[in-house]
């Protein structure tokens, strides 16, 4: 590590104990854990470790992973090597290999994380700041810059008004995703071009406040949602956004053996149109969706926050800084705020949001459905510098909590 201050030994202690003495089931975890029951039943490795007694656990039980605790230890110990060039590498190519897979230990080993170089836009004032592609930062921050174009105070919070605007800007950058995003190190991704004020202005000019455009279908691509996302503020005052996923719920549903390590299948984010920029590739990354993101005024960082839920998190994030900066919404009403998702021919909102929102965006022709679960979930802190208070939120939509030290 080149920036911590504490040992891999002390980062792990918690993971390693709950994986060897277990944890208790939450809410949305029971929901969850049992909607994927057949999935995680289809290995002997994985149906060891979600299944034991036979059947998705309910809330209140208690659920480890012994393997995935020695496995934890190791890496306490030996650090980042006994992952990619140890025992757990080993564990992992022959359970892949035995199905087919064309990975090796070189994969293991070759493998060198890097360092990239943020990207960012204006709003309000402020500047959003997120990864650059293979992920989809670069579609919030079109979204914000295409939202400088109007007035949002003009609309109401929970108002068909606001989500049509909301939804058309939000199709228009998806498409945009769909058809630029992808690794640059395989394919150039025109990041200057696609946040100019000449190219957002060709998007907003094609926005109507009135009615649906037609004919912005983005690529289909497979829903994934095993996200998780932490927001962090140390005694010192550095703000961290963190973000992990295995990309669906319960990754590809394989267990390696020895291990106990979950297989992840965020290769589903590529394409298989040939030619593509994000069509898939050996050594490629593909199309990313899992984006942190943090906000600053005058230099100085004053939020971190993220949504989690696949597609949806620039959209996510998006909703959750307009309902703090158009709405003055605190972080926890921001992040409880109803929320809707606009993306291609689908437009879902959640239950909250009341009838006449549903009416008139069917005025403005679109068809909106309720969506199936919670639309993403948020965590949020907002640091007010002048007074030295730290304001947290965090989402019920999920098993998450904001905690003071």
């Amino acid at each position: 590590m080149d920036h911590g201050t504490q040992p891999f030994e002390n980062l792990l202690r918690p993971a390693i104990e709950a994986a060897e003495f277990g944890y208790i089931v939450t809410e949305r975890l029971a929901r969850d854990w049992a909607r994927n029951a057949e999935k995680v039943s289809s290995t002997p490795e994985a149906k060891e470790v979600f299944l034991g007694d036979g059947q998705a656990p309910v809330v209140g039980d208690r659920r480890a992973n012994r393997k995935l605790g020695k496995a934890l230890r190791a890496i306490a110990n030996d650090g980042a090597d006994a992952f990619y060039n140890g025992w757990i590498a080993e564990d992992i190519v022959q359970a892949l290999k035995a199905r087919g897979s064309a990975v090796s230990l070189d994969d293991f080993v070759e493998y060198a994380p890097e360092y990239v170089s943020p990207i960012s836009a204006t709003y309000r004032g402020y500047e959003l700041w997120e990864c650059p592609p293979n992920g989809q930062g670069i579609i919030a921050l079109q979204m914000a810059s295409m939202l400088n174009a109007f007035k949002l105070g003009e609309f109401g919070a929970l108002s068909a008004e606001r989500f049509h605007l909301l939804g058309e800007i939000s199709r228009l950058a998806y498409t945009q995703r769909d058809s630029f995003v992808c690794d640059p190190g395989f394919h150039p991704v025109d990041v200057e071009r696609m946040l100019s004020p000449k190219y957002i202005n060709e998007l907003v000019a094609r926005v109507s406040l009135h009615q649906r455009t037609e004919n912005l279908t983005p690529t289909r691509t497979p829903e994934h949602r095993d996200t998780v996302f932490i927001s962090v503020v140390d005694a010192n005052g550095t703000m961290v956004a963190f973000i992990n996923s295995i990309f669906d719920d319960f990754g590809s549903g394989l267990v390696a053996p020895a291990s106990g390590v979950l297989l992840q299948n965020r290769g589903c984010g590529f394409v298989l149109e040939q030619g593509h920029p994000n069509e898939i590739a050996g050594r490629k990354r593909p199309m990313h969706t899992i984006i942190p993101a943090l906000l600053t005024r005058d230099g100085e960082a004053v939020m971190s926050f993220g949504v989690t839920g696949g597609h949806f998190q620039p959209a996510g994030q998006i909703q959750v800084l307009s309902n703090i900066v158009d709405y003055g919404m605190s972080v926890q009403q921001a992040i409880e705020h109803p929320r809707m998702f606009a993306r291609g021919d689908s437009f879902e909102l959640e239950q909250t949001v009341p009838e006449e929102v549903w009416q008139g965006l069917r005025q403005r022709g679109h068809k909106p459905t309720v969506s199936v679960n919670p639309l993403g979930t948020s965590q949020a802190i907002w640091m007010d510098r002048s007074r030295g208070i730290l304001f947290g939120g965090a989402d019920g939509r999920r098993d998450g909590m904001a905690i003071g030290y």
